[in-house]
């Protein structure tokens, strides 16, 4: 079963490496966050470091904030938000959603004109609003305090439910 455990390991088998100048890009899945502000209005951006860590006895997600955003803010604030899965077809709103402050720019006017309306969450739960069409979207909760991570903070989170979009 495992044969090739026996085979003779040889180092000239392993590819040549050489210095990188930056860190290479990581094909990864792209989140939004989508949090609610302290007067209840909806704010998203993009999060690349996201990572579950745990099943069971709970689920728990792992998320990197960047420091000093609209969202980091509302999350640490409010301690829930939802984060939504994107998909290719969303690759348009990455400029406006990360690229982007929420206190310089209407990002929910922005992403409708280009054809994503954020809509209500799942059966018209409380909670900010989300984009239509993400591959899923999971209802998260911070449990303890943000660890420094540099330009991001460290979050913790726990997953309260996990619902997809009805059409699919």
């Amino acid at each position: 079963l495992f044969l090739f455990l026996l085979l003779p390991f040889s180092s000239s088998a392993l590819p040549a490496f050489r210095p990188a100048e930056s860190p290479a890009l990581i094909d990864v899945p792209v989140y939004s966050l989508s949090t609610c502000g302290a007067d209840g209005s909806t704010n998203m951006n993009i999060v690349t470091f996201c990572t579950p860590v745990s099943t069971r006895p709970v689920r728990l997600y792992s998320l990197g904030m960047y420091e000093g955003t609209l969202s980091a803010e509302n999350f640490e604030r409010g301690g829930s938000g939802i984060l939504q899965l994107l998909r290719p077809c969303h690759a348009d709103l990455v400029r406006v959603l990360g690229g982007t402050s929420g206190r310089d720019v209407d990002k929910a006017r922005r992403c409708a004109e280009l054809g994503y309306a954020w809509t209500d969450p799942a059966g018209g739960a409380d909670g900010p609003s989300v984009l239509p069409g993400c591959a899923h979207y999971a209802r998260l909760r911070r449990v303890g305090a943000a660890a420094d991570g540099g330009s991001h903070a460290v979050v913790l989170c726990e997953v309260e439910e996990i619902f997809v979009p009805d059409d699919d």
